[in-house]
């Protein structure tokens, strides 16, 4: 079959409606990689605006604009210039229906309009102390401090609570004020934690104030009521004695030893003389000191100390494995460290020679590990967990606010 050259021109006229598109030109604008489906426009925003007619873009007006001082596009319509079409505050979504209606006054036809964002003003502020990236940092218009701080991210120690927030106003004043940006963190919208940055914005992170933790001692042994207690400056052995409301029927008050982790000291006290106020053996305690008191029958006693419903010092009965002396003590209170229990062996029998044992309870548990037998004088220390802080909190809100058109 040979075609005629009308046809063959007509067959290339539809291959190039097909592969070239009149609405090309809509995409040919670069957006600004800042702006977001919530940004609102303001003065010096530059938008790309395409407006097509029954699909074809006319050419004049498809173009990249200046938004004036007070937020409005100018568009040029062959020797005239339309009206200022106020788009100050809007998203582009919202300002396409209106700059269409602008246009309709000007065509027979309802316009198609696209718009884009392609430039949002910029400018800089500074973020200083607890971050992974201080310094100078460049931020778009309508940015917030939760956006400078997804650009420098924040130590895990960061107060959070007072972020500082320095600002020269209009007036050549300087201000400074907190914000409170841990409630921003939590989900909180509000503008006065999650304020807006303006040129030359200097933020200021302190470093939270570390969490002392309560100071402690231990009363072991042949005691009514073994366990851990408050540290005091000043307290003795006599003190300590009586919170642990004094000695068991089976105690040797002859035998009492003070162990003290600083130094590794063993120290002998009479327990009658301590109860007596006898200096030479009531003697002040120091944070972390062990006071332990010896049974009579060494043979017999093993206690269970620490993050337990109820701690005791009881006989040791033949067989008795960890497990079940756990489970005789009540079992574990909702703090307790269960993968760090310290069995310190011998301990009622002698101090000096006791040896400490780690044990991973929650493996005994699982059966990864066989229970362990206990022995005479062996002392079980159940420790508090301690809390982490989590180096990431919050990134997720401050993500959120880029798909959320949140007004200035």
């Amino acid at each position: 079959m040979i075609m005629s050259k009308s046809n063959l021109w007509f067959i290339l006229a539809i291959l190039l409606a097909t592969f070239v598109s009149p609405q090309a030109s809509a995409d040919v604008h670069r957006l600004d990689p800042l702006a977001k489906p919530g940004t609102r426009l303001g003065p010096d925003y530059e938008v790309s605006i395409d407006i097509a007619i029954n699909g074809i873009d006319e050419k004049d007006l498809c173009r990249i604009y200046l938004l004036d001082r007070e937020g409005r596009v100018h568009i040029k319509l062959a020797e005239n210039v339309t009206e200022p079409i106020p788009l100050l505050g809007k998203t582009a979504a919202e300002g396409r229906p209106i700059i269409a209606a602008t246009m309709r006054k000007y065509f027979l036809s309802v316009p198609e309009v696209r718009v884009g964002i392609t430039r949002i003003p910029r400018f800089r502020i500074f973020v200083w102390g607890s971050t992974w990236n201080g310094g100078e940092i460049i931020l778009g218009d309508g940015a917030h401090l939760s956006d400078a701080l997804l650009i420098t991210s924040y130590l895990p120690e960061a107060d959070l609570h007072r972020v500082k927030l320095q600002r020269k106003e209009r007036d050549g004043r300087y201000t400074q004020r907190f914000v409170d940006f841990q409630k921003a963190v939590e989900g909180s919208l509000a503008p006065e934690v999650d304020p807006i940055m303006q040129e030359g914005d200097v933020v200021t992170i302190d470093t939270r104030p570390k969490a002392t933790e309560a100071q402690t001692f231990a009363v072991e042994g042949e005691v009514k009521k073994p366990g851990f207690y408050p540290f005091k400056k000043g307290i003795t052995v006599r003190q300590g004695l009586l919170e642990a409301f004094g000695l068991t029927p089976d105690a040797d008050p002859d035998k009492v030893t003070i162990v003290r982790s600083k130094g590794a000291q063993f120290l002998s006290v009479d327990a009658v003389k301590a109860m007596r106020a006898v200096a030479t053996d009531d003697l002040e305690l120091m944070p972390d000191d062990v006071v332990v008191v010896a049974t009579r029958d060494q043979a017999k006693k093993i206690s269970i100390l620490g993050q337990v419903a109820s701690p005791l010092s009881v006989p040791l009965k033949p067989g008795l494995t960890l497990k079940q002396a756990i489970s005789d003590a009540g079992g574990f209170r909702p703090d307790a460290d269960r993968k760090s229990l310290l069995l310190m062996r011998n301990m009622l029998q002698d101090p000096t020679r006791s040896t400490p044992v780690q044990i991973d309870f929650d493996r005994i548990a699982r059966g990864e590990m066989p229970d362990v037998p206990l022995q005479a004088g062996d002392v079980v220390q159940v420790l508090p967990r301690r809390k982490q802080q989590s180096p990431f909190i919050g990134i997720g809100m401050m993500i959120l606010r880029h798909f959320l058109p949140i007004p200035f």
